[in-house]
């Protein structure tokens, strides 16, 4: 018996694009994304989870002539925050510092309260395929934004 390999995520992800060509007619490709795993960051005294994709997308889902690019990321606590935390960083404008910064860049977006926590999904549309790896060679800067300038000399006041 022979043994079935087990196809990448990737793999199945391509292979769906390929279907949509061969199933009834009228199917077509809507929209896609790519993402970079998360990177933890830490700023405010807390570690936040940073999550970066960029799609693009048909106007009208189905509309054959344009796409839409857009670069995004969300921001999240890897852990839920204890209230000392929670006020400490309203306190201190954290938050509106992070948006502020983000808004420079280009972003739009805001914080929202979440179960787990605080929660921001920030996006910035791309006018065509070709300015999206300008779009993501910029992710260092908006991971800066969110860690902030004075975050490693608050690091190190906090640890000696």
């Amino acid at each position: 018996m022979r043994s079935r390999r087990r196809r990448s995520a990737d793999d199945q992800l391509a292979e769906l694009l390929r279907v949509s060509k061969t199933v009834s007619p009228g199917w077509r490709t809507s929209s896609a994304t790519i993402a970079l795993p998360g990177r933890a960051v830490t700023s405010g005294g807390v570690t936040w989870l940073v999550h970066f994709h960029v799609y693009g997308m048909r106007l009208l889902l189905t509309r054959a002539s344009k796409v839409e690019f857009t670069c995004g990321f969300t921001v999240g606590v890897s852990k839920r925050l204890t209230p000392r935390q929670r006020a400490r960083l309203r306190r201190d404008g954290w938050y509106a510092r992070v948006r502020d910064r983000l808004r420079r860049l280009g972003y739009s977006g805001d914080w929202e309260r979440a179960p787990f926590g605080p929660f921001a999904h920030f996006t910035k549309r791309v006018r065509s395929i070709n300015e999206v790896p300008l779009a993501v060679a910029a992710l260092d800067s908006v991971t800066g934004a969110v860690e902030g300038p004075s975050n490693k000399k608050m690091q190190q006041t906090r640890h000696g």
